[in-house]
């Protein structure tokens, strides 16, 4: 009898979910605020799950908005600033984000502490290469070099940038941005064409340029190696080899810089929404990046589904956040570099 009371309990908690999610979204409109434009990454994984969050909200209608503009700070401020009720939701690049945090650009009118973090949609390492023609082989190599290494860039806002500048100072190497390309396929065209040195872009846009021949992987800037790009070392693998003798600080900087590429891909609402509330979206959002034929489409477009709670989300942030101050100078050298 107890074994009945207890199944009989559970079941009535999962109910009562399922109706509360029902019950709070009938008949309400849901924004999905877009800081980019149309046909890129973001609204393209925006657009791919709306379907589903009606599904898992039912009786909800889902819009997607668009708002590029500022490096992605104008769709973020007015998601920030919208009335933490449920009903706006925002899908951004969480890399750019914190850079633009920690750099304290002034577009940038939210608190990245205070958002509300639902969910991660997908995060993938970042690859730093070198050309087909390049004398390097290895991230040792380019470090031991006196040379200066040209480096195609988007601008200042690209986060790639940020990063490859950080890195490049706290182990010693000389990188000279060039800018003015549009995005990631001008950049990589650079790079197959061998106008620059280094190029550092998402495993998905560099692996089939790497098994083509066309440039050499020397590290992954994510937690763990990589089954395609077997021998390639991981950034926090080489900050902590002797070889290079990282200091303690620059170690924390170098993990900081890993746990930006992890939320990359993020959904969050307004600060100070009911938890209730919260707990609802969360719960319709994992449903959502979980179901069998969202998965399976993600995987036929070469968007993949790497999802990540959003408490996971809020502490990776605030880790990073905590030694902002190491950063910081390193970031404003960085951008006067592209200057």
């Amino acid at each position: 009898c107890l074994m009945v009371i207890v199944v009989m309990l559970i079941l009535s908690s999962t109910l009562s979910v399922d109706a509360l999610d029902q019950a709070f979204y009938k008949g309400k409109a849901i924004r999905i605020i877009v800081p980019s434009g149309v046909g890129g990454g973001f609204d393209t994984y925006a657009r791919m799950i709306q379907p589903f969050l009606e599904k898992y909200l039912p009786g909800s209608t889902v819009i997607v908005d668009n708002m590029p503009g500022a490096g992605g700070s104008i769709g973020r401020n007015l998601a920030y600033k919208a009335k933490p009720d449920g009903c706006t939701i925002c899908i951004t690049d969480g890399s750019d984000m914190l850079y633009t945090a920690i750099a304290e650009t002034e577009g940038a009118r939210y608190d990245i502490g205070q958002w509300t973090y639902l969910a991660r949609i997908a995060a993938e390492p970042s690859v730093l290469t070198v050309t087909k023609k390049s004398p390097f082989n290895s991230f040792k190599e380019i470090v031991n070099s006196d040379q200066k290494l040209l480096y195609p860039t988007a601008g200042v806002g690209d986060g790639e940038f940020f990063a490859l500048g950080i890195i490049s100072q706290v182990f010693g190497f000389e990188i000279i941005p060039v800018t003015g390309y549009a995005g990631s396929k001008e950049t990589s065209m650079a790079a197959m064409r061998g106008e620059v040195d280094l190029w550092q872009y998402s495993l998905s846009t560099t692996l089939p340029l790497i098994r083509n021949g066309d440039i050499k992987a020397v590290v992954i800037y994510g937690m763990e190696r990589i089954p395609e790009l077997p021998g390639v070392p991981t950034l926090l693998e080489i900050a902590h080899d002797r070889d290079f003798k990282i200091n303690e600080e620059d170690k924390k900087i170098i993990k900081a810089i890993v746990n930006v590429g992890e939320v990359k891909r993020v959904t969050m609402a307004p600060p100070g929404l009911d938890e209730n509330i919260t707990e609802i979206l969360r719960n319709a959002i994992k449903k959502v990046l979980h179901d069998p034929e969202l998965i399976a489409h993600s995987m036929q477009i070469n968007r993949p589904i790497v999802y990540l709670e959003g408490e996971e989300i809020a502490k990776l942030i605030h880790e990073t956040m905590e030694i902002k101050e190491l950063i910081k100078p390193i970031l404003d050298k960085t951008i006067k570099l592209a200057q």
